[in-house]
C-alpha cells in the first residue's frame, strides 16, 4: 500500500444512525487519493464497531476518560498520512470534493500547517430548511507534531504565524445538533459544560473557553446569565487573550443570551456595542450581522421604526457580504453565526419592510418585501410576508407582486412536507384577511389580482353593485374555494346566485348557508330584501331555507318588525320548499321520520293554519311540538307565542265572560275530578283555554327563556 496523502480519524460509540452514511461518503475521497480511515471505539454497543471494522483500515478501543483530546491524539498517534483529517460520526462529506483533492494534490499543501472547512449544522432532522455554517480547523499537516489540547470543543494550539488556508469549497454536512427534541439538546449541553467549567476556572483569561461556557449555558438559565455578565466584563476590561477577535463573539453572545432571558442589561448591551463596535467601522459578521439583527429586534419591538430601518438595512448588507465571501474566514473559526440563516434572514427583511412602510418610505418597503424568495421560506415566514404585505394592500403595484408570488406559495410537493405545510398556512393567513373586524382594514384587497376562485372572491368583496358582482360570479369555477365572507357580501348586494353555486353537494350548500351569517352583522336585513329568482329549484329552496333558520338563531330580539319579517319569511320559504321536497301524505301523517328542523318547521305552519282559524288551543299545541323536534326555532317559537299573548290581552269582551263561566265552573271541582277532564275536552274549553292557563308556559314548560 502507497503512503497515505490523507489520514481519517474518528471516535465513535453507539453511531449506527448516521455511521454507514458518514463511510459511503468518503468512499470516493478514498477512491481519488491515497487515504486511511482510523476509527477509536470507546465503548459502543450497538454494533457500530463491527460495522466500523468493514470500513475502516484501524478500529481499535479507547477506554473514554471525559476527554476528547485524549480520544482523538489517540487516534492522530496512530495515522501515517502526510495530512489528517478529523471527522465525526454524524457528519458526511459533500459529493463536492474536487477543492480538497486538489489541494492534497498539489504544492499548496506542503506550504501550509493546517486547513479550515466549512461545516454545514442542520437544525432539522430532514435535514432541510434552516442551518448554520463556520469554517472549522479540521485539517493539519502532520509534520507540524502538534496535538489535540482541551478536554472538549478540542483544537490544535495554532499560532498567529502559522500558515493555514481555507477551503471554502470543502464541507462536512453535520445533523448532529438537529434534536429531535429539546431534552436532546439540553442533556448535551450539559455534558459540555460539566467539561468546559473545570478549564475556565483554570484559565480565567481563555476567552475562547468563556465563549464555549456562555454557548453551552443556553439551556440553564442561572448559568448563562452568570456566564454571559463575566463575558461582558471581560470584554469591557480587555481581560481576555485574543480580545481583537474574541470580544465580539463575547459580546454578541451575551446579548443573545439577554435577549432569550430578558435581562435588564440587554439594551444597556446593545448601545455599548453600538458605541465601541459601530457596524459601519467593524469587519466583524458577529457585529455586522448577529448583533445588528438583535439590534433590529429590539427596535421593531419597541415600535422605534427609524432605528428600526437603519438596522435592518445594516444586517442586509452584512448579509450580501458574508455570501460575496467578503469576511476574512478566521472570523468563521471561532463561533457559528447567529442570525445568518435563510429563515433570519427573511424574518430581517420583512421588519425593515414594516418598518420602512410605518415611516412613509412605501416604496422602499413593497420592494424589499418583493425581494423575499417564498420558495424556500418557512411557513411562519409566509404568514409574516402576508401580515407586512397587507399593509400595502390598497397599491396596485402591492396587488401584482402578490400574483406573482402567490402561486409560490400554493404549489406543493406530496413528497414535500414543508411545502405542503407553507401552502397550508398561506391559505389560512389569506382566509384570515376576508373576515370582518380585521385590525388591517380591507387586507383582502392584495388578492385581488390572483387568477384563481381566491382572487374572484377578492374582487366579490370589492364589488360595489349588483352588475359588478355578476361579472364576478361567472369567473368562478369552484365556489369551495371562494372565502365565505365573498359570498356573504354577494347577498348583501343582493344578487342572485348563479345556478353553478347550487350544484354543490347538498351537506355543503347547508353547511355554508349555516356559517354566512358569522360573517355580515347585518344578514337579517340583507336575506330579507335578496332577490328571488322566478321557479326556484329544490336546490335554491333548500339553501334558502337553512340560511333563514340559522338567521333567525342570530337575530336581535329587541327589533320586533325585523322579527316579525323573519318569521313570515321562514314560513314562505318553509311552505315552498318542504312541499316541493315531500309528498303531502306525509307531511300530513308521517312527520316523524323527517329530519328535525324540517318537522319543526311543518309544526310552524300547521301552528299558523291553527291560529288563522282562531283554535289558539291547537296553535299552541303545534308550537310545543315545534319546540320539541327543534330547539333551533326557540326563537321563532318565542315570538309567536308573544303574538298568541297580544292576542289574548285584546280579547273581545264575549271570549272573556266565557273564559270565567269556565273558570267557575271548574273552581266547583277538585282538579282530578273527571267532570273537569270532561270540561277541558270540550270546544268551549278549548276556545278560551290560553286565556286560563296562558299559553307561553304550556309551550316552554320548565326550560330557562
Amino acid at each position: 500500500m502507497r503512503k497515505p496523502i490523507l489520514s481519517i480519524g474518528m471516535i465513535i460509540k453507539n453511531e449506527m444512525r448516521c455511521l454507514e452514511r458518514c463511510f459511503h461518503s468518503l468512499q470516493p475521497l478514498r477512491d481519488a487519493i491515497p487515504c486511511e480511515l482510523i476509527v477509536a471505539d470507546t465503548g459502543s454497543t450497538d454494533g457500530s464497531r463491527e460495522l466500523a471494522e468493514q470500513y475502516a483500515d484501524l478500529v481499535f478501543d479507547f477506554a473514554w476518560v471525559n476527554d476528547f483530546s485524549a480520544a482523538r491524539n489517540a487516534v492522530m498517534d496512530r495515522c501515517s498520512g502526510d495530512w489528517y483529517l478529523s471527522i465525526d460520526a454524524d457528519e458526511f462529506l459533500d459529493s463536492d470534493m474536487e477543492e480538497l483533492i486538489s489541494f492534497l494534490t498539489s504544492e499548496v499543501a506542503h506550504r501550509a500547517d493546517a486547513a479550515t472547512i466549512v461545516i454545514r449544522n442542520y437544525l432539522s432532522p430532514d435535514m432541510e430548511g434552516e442551518h448554520t455554517s463556520f469554517a472549522a480547523m479540521r485539517m493539519l499537516r502532520m509534520a507540524t507534531g502538534l496535538r489535540y489540547q482541551g478536554s472538549i470543543h478540542e483544537n490544535w494550539n495554532l499560532q498567529k504565524g502559522d500558515n493555514y488556508y481555507h477551503l471554502s469549497h470543502t464541507m462536512l454536512h453535520h445533523d448532529g445538533y438537529a434534536y429531535a427534541d429539546k431534552k436532546a439538546a439540553e442533556t448535551k449541553a450539559q455534558r459540555n459544560l460539566k467539561l468546559l467549567e473545570p478549564e475556565m476556572e483554570r484559565d480565567p483569561e481563555n476567552g475562547m473557553r468563556m465563549l464555549q461556557c456562555m454557548e453551552s449555558a443556553t439551556y440553564n438559565q442561572q448559568k448563562a446569565m452568570e456566564f454571559a455578565r463575566r463575558g461582558v466584563q471581560m470584554v469591557k476590561e480587555h481581560a481576555c487573550r485574543n480580545w481583537e477577535y474574541l470580544a465580539p463573539a463575547l459580546i454578541r453572545t451575551a446579548i443573545r443570551i439577554a435577549a432569550r432571558y430578558q435581562l435588564p442589561e440587554q439594551k444597556e448591551w446593545l448601545d455599548w456595542c453600538r458605541t465601541n463596535f459601530p457596524p459601519s467601522d467593524t469587519q466583524c459578521p458577529y457585529i455586522q450581522i448577529d448583533v445588528a439583527y438583535d439590534q433590529l429586534l429590539y427596535h421593531y419591538g419597541q415600535r422605534n421604526y427609524e432605528q428600526a430601518v437603519q438596522d435592518g438595512q445594516e444586517y442586509l448588507q452584512g448579509i450580501q457580504k458574508k455570501k460575496a465571501h467578503n469576511y476574512d474566514f478566521r472570523w468563521f473559526t471561532l463561533s457559528n453565526l447567529y442570525n445568518a440563516g435563510t429563515k433570519m434572514e427573511q424574518s430581517a427583511a420583512l421588519m425593515l419592510g414594516e418598518s420602512l412602510f410605518r415611516v412613509g418610505r412605501h416604496a422602499e418597503a413593497l420592494g424589499t418585501l418583493q425581494e423575499v424568495d417564498l420558495s424556500v421560506a418557512h411557513p411562519s415566514i409566509v404568514v409574516f410576508w402576508l401580515d407586512a404585505m397587507e399593509l400595502l394592500a390598497g397599491s396596485e403595484q402591492a396587488a401584482e407582486v402578490m400574483a406573482q408570488k402567490y402561486p409560490v406559495m400554493i404549489t406543493a410537493s406530496e413528497a414535500s412536507e414543508r411545502q405542503r405545510a407553507r401552502r397550508k398556512a398561506a391559505l389560512k393567513r389569506i382566509s384570515i384577511s376576508f373576515l370582518p373586524n380585521q385590525s388591517i382594514d380591507r387586507g383582502w384587497r392584495l388578492y385581488r389580482k390572483l387568477p384563481d376562485n381566491l382572487g374572484a372572491g377578492a374582487r366579490l368583496m370589492g364589488a360595489s353593485c349588483v352588475e359588478e358582482a355578476y361579472q364576478v360570479l361567472g369567473e368562478i369555477t369552484a365556489w369551495d374555494e371562494v372565502p365565505h365572507p365573498a359570498l356573504s357580501h354577494v347577498i348583501e348586494l343582493g344578487a342572485a346566485f348563479p345556478e353553478s353555486f347550487y350544484q354543490q353537494p347538498v351537506e355543503e350548500l347547508r353547511e355554508l348557508a349555516i356559517s354566512l351569517p358569522r360573517f355580515d352583522g347585518d344578514m337579517a336585513a340583507h336575506m330579507l330584501q335578496w332577490q328571488r329568482v322566478g321557479q326556484e329549484t329544490l336546490k335554491m329552496l333548500q339553501f334558502r331555507f337553512e340560511l333563514a333558520a340559522a338567521v333567525i338563531r342570530g337575530a336581535h330580539k329587541d327589533d320586533r318588525a325585523q322579527q316579525k319579517k323573519l318569521c313570515e319569511y321562514f314560513l314562505s320559504v318553509s311552505h315552498a320548499y318542504l312541499y316541493r321536497l315531500y309528498q303531502q301524505n306525509v307531511l300530513e301523517h308521517e312527520l316523524d321520520v323527517l329530519p328535525g328542523l324540517h318537522q319543526g318547521a311543518c309544526h310552524l305552519l300547521r301552528f299558523r293554519a291553527a291560529e288563522e282559524q282562531g283554535n289558539l288551543r291547537e296553535a299552541v299545541d303545534e308550537l310545543k311540538l315545534a319546540l320539541r323536534v327543534a330547539p333551533a326555532l326557540k326563537h321563532v317559537v318565542d315570538f309567536l307565542l308573544q303574538q298568541l299573548e297580544r292576542q289574548q290581552a285584546d280579547a273581545s269582551p264575549e271570549l272573556m265572560e266565557m273564559a270565567n263561566r269556565v273558570r267557575e265552573i271548574l273552581a266547583q271541582y277538585a282538579p282530578d275530578d273527571p267532570a273537569v277532564q270532561a270540561l277541558k275536552q270540550s270546544e268551549a274549553y278549548r276556545r278560551v283555554a290560553h286565556l286560563i292557563e296562558g299559553v307561553k308556559a304550556p309551550v316552554f314548560g320548565d326550560l330557562p327563556q
